[in-house]
């Protein structure tokens, strides 16, 4: 048997889809149910994301995947990574 679980509280999807695992080793996806915190249409068009920041982009990641904001060090350590990706970027085009 596999299963789609849709939970209905707002919590780390990469942590209930750990514990759910245990349980259930067919899950196929899990999703968290819209509430009033969470306002439908949250797909996002490929021009609306074109416009956001990378550091948005982490945020809505963290939050949607993890179910918090990313603290200072992951900031950190993804301004790091942005960085080294744009100067390979540049050695590779130069």
């Amino acid at each position: 048997d596999y299963f789609s679980v849709e939970l209905t509280e707002n919590v780390s999807l990469l942590e209930a889809g750990e514990v759910l695992r245990d349980y259930y080793p067919n899950l196929l996806h899990i999703s968290v149910a819209q509430s009033a915190e969470q306002p439908e249409g949250r797909t996002l068009t490929r021009r609306q994301v074109s416009e956001l920041s990378p550091e948005r982009i982490l945020e809505m990641f963290m939050r949607d995947i993890c179910g918090n904001e990313p603290d200072d060090f992951e900031r950190r350590h993804f301004r790091e990574a942005l960085d080294a990706v744009g100067k390979e970027e540049t050695h590779d085009a130069g």
